[in-house]
Parts: C-alpha cells; sequence; structure tokens
C-alpha cells in the first residue's frame, strides 16, 4: 500500500505537469515571439503593432497577449517614494524661498522618472526631495543643499520651457553623487578630465558638453552624467573621456531603466 501511495503522488505530479507544460511553453514562446518583434512597450502603437505582427503555428495565439506585453504599468519604487517630502529642507537657504507641497501629480511625475534611474542613485546618503515656490536665482530648475542630501524641486521644473523633468532630477541627484564621493574619486575624476588649479578656482581645457558645465568640476561631473543617461551618443562622440570614466565608474548597467506608467492609488 505504501508502495502504491507513492505511485499515485507521482502520478498526481505527472498528470499536473502534462496539464500545464503547453501553457508555460505557450508563454515563453509569446514572450519570445514579441521581443523579436523589437516594439518598444513604449510605443504608443505597440498594441497595433503587436497584433500585426507574423504569426505561424506556434504563436499563432500569441496576438491575444499582445495588451500585456505592452503594459507600462507598475508599482512607485517604495525607496522614491519615501523621498518626496513635505516642508522644508533643514538649514535650506536663501530664507526667501516658499515652500510648497505636492500635489498628487507632480508626486506621480517624480516617482516615475526616479524609478528610470539606474540604482546607482540609491545607493547614497540621501534624506529627500522637497517642493519650492521659485528659487532665488532666476530660472533655476532645481538646486541640492550643500550636505548633497536634500534636493529642491522648483515650479519651473514642472512648467519652464524647453525643460525637462527628468533631465533636472538626474542632473541634481549627479550632484549628490559627487559630493558623497570620496577624495580619491574626486581626485581621479578631475585627473582623468583634465582639471587643474587655476588662478580663479580650477579649471580645464575643452571639450565641455555644455556651457554649464565649464562652471566648475561638480557642474562638469553633474553635466556629464546627465547627458550620459540621456545622450549617451554625444557625450561619447564629443567628450569621451567623461564618457570612459563614468563607464569605468558605473560599469555598463548604469543606464536608464525602461519607463513606467504609474497606477493611480
Amino acid at each position: 500500500m505504501k508502495v502504491q501511495r507513492i505511485y499515485d503522488r507521482n502520478a498526481s505530479r505527472l498528470a499536473i505537469l502534462i496539464i500545464f507544460f503547453p501553457y508555460i511553453c505557450f508563454a515563453d514562446t509569446c514572450l519570445d515571439w514579441f521581443k523579436e518583434s523589437k516594439i518598444s512597450k513604449n510605443d504608443k502603437a505597440c498594441i497595433s503593432k503587436c497584433t500585426t505582427l507574423q504569426m505561424d503555428m506556434s504563436t499563432f495565439s500569441c496576438s491575444q497577449e499582445c495588451e500585456k506585453f505592452c503594459s507600462t504599468k507598475c508599482e512607485p519604487d517604495s525607496y522614491w517614494k519615501s523621498k518626496i517630502k513635505d516642508g522644508r529642507p533643514e538649514k535650506w537657504e536663501p530664507r526667501v524661498e516658499k515652500s510648497l507641497s505636492w500635489t498628487n501629480d507632480e508626486k506621480e511625475k517624480l516617482q516615475a522618472v526616479l524609478g528610470q534611474l539606474p540604482n546607482v542613485f540609491k545607493k547614497i546618503a540621501f534624506k529627500g526631495f522637497y517642493r519650492m515656490q521659485r528659487s532665488s536665482a532666476i530660472g533655476n530648475p532645481g538646486s541640492i543643499a550643500e550636505s548633497g542630501q536634500e534636493i529642491v524641486v522648483y515650479n519651473s521644473a514642472f512648467d519652464g520651457p524647453g525643460l525637462s523633468l527628468d533631465k533636472i532630477v538626474a542632473h541634481e541627484l549627479a550632484h549628490a553623487i559627487f559630493l558623497n564621493f570620496s577624495k580619491r574619486d574626486i581626485k581621479d575624476y578631475e585627473t582623468s578630465l583634465g582639471w587643474s588649479v587655476a588662478y580663479k578656482g580650477r579649471a580645464r581645457s575643452g571639450p565641455f558638453i555644455s556651457n554649464g558645465a565649464r562652471d566648475n568640476v561638480d557642474e562638469d561631473f553633474a553635466t556629464n552624467i546627465e547627458y550620459f543617461l540621456f545622450a549617451p551618443e554625444g557625450l561619447k562622440s564629443k567628450v569621451p573621456k567623461a564618457y570612459d570614466w563614468i563607464l569605468n565608474k558605473f560599469s555598463k548597467n548604469f543606464k536608464l531603466k525602461e519607463a513606467c506608467e504609474y497606477e493611480k492609488k
């Protein structure tokens, strides 16, 4: 009887495997079919393109999965969600800058941006993002505290002409990385790109990815990080030393993740 029970148990397991195996294979086949098409799930025409893909006997039902394959919805990253704060950063100057509360729409936009960033940004000492009305520096969409642990986002980050929230956030967080660097890391960056002591601070000869990057080492680094993430080929072509340094420091995985459309709660 004991042997019979073992046989029956094994037979049940085999039956379950036989029943579900085709579905497992089907799921894998359809996923491979979609990936091979190289259709971006962020493409507004993703579903229509997917449903018109060529199919064969092994993929004839895969078009039924197109809505799932084209979905970009995901939950906000709990780490970043906890870093979006109301109020005023501690010891924030200048005092004339007025704090605001985040709107739900602004929170969702910021969470979507942060969800795309490489995990390197989550490894630095960082307290949070704060919302303020406008900067005392005209046209400035974002600022970072001297500690490198608090970032303020101003109105213009959301409605300023020609400005992009994702690039602003990445740029300010790049400042945070730099301010959290060891002296050895900073020295290595300066040496690699040719920064040296000059009459009025530090300077280096070009090329620079933008005029703003000429201000100082910190700004040069933050701007290069911004371009590495959003226009890597441009940085590689114009400032190859910066591109190579960032690549060697953070590895080839230092790139944007796939965008998410966050579900409203």
